[in-house]
């Protein structure tokens, strides 16, 4: 029934039943920068304070030299307290929703952001049967 000779494969965002007002930060532990550096002591790849200095002498010199191109420049909105107003940032690796812990932040170019699962599904090019499909 299954030729298996060549497969298409398609994925697809499936919307999760959560709401993005569910998510919740991702806590960091207290003690994370002693682990840190509890493996950089024993890391044989270490970086010397030479090459310390010459990658942020590079990242100084690129934040000098793009300050002035077009795009660079971010006009400030500040609220009634006159304190700088920034967007919410949402990312996989910095929240959660504890409501359903499997659905990721995900986006389509001109679409908001919103949960979903990604759906994957490969199909028999010669009988058009479904052998495989899953949801990550």
């Amino acid at each position: 029934m299954v030729r298996g000779k060549r497969q298409c494969v398609d994925s697809a965002f499936i919307k999760a039943n959560a709401s993005m007002d569910s998510l919740v930060e991702k806590e960091v532990l207290e003690d994370a920068s002693a682990y840190v550096n509890e493996l950089e002591e024993n890391s044989e790849f270490k970086v010397t304070s030479t090459r310390k200095k010459l990658v942020e002498r590079h990242h100084n010199w690129k934040k000098e030299a793009y300050k002035k191109m077009p795009g660079n420049v971010k006009s400030i909105r500040l609220d009634e307290d006159g304190e700088e107003i920034r967007p919410k940032y949402l990312s996989n690796h910095t929240h959660y929703s504890p409501t359903d812990p499997d659905a990721k932040i995900s986006t389509k170019p001109a679409k908001p952001r919103q949960l979903n699962y990604a759906g994957q599904l490969a199909v028999d090019d010669a009988y058009h049967v479904y052998p495989v499909g899953f949801i990550k």
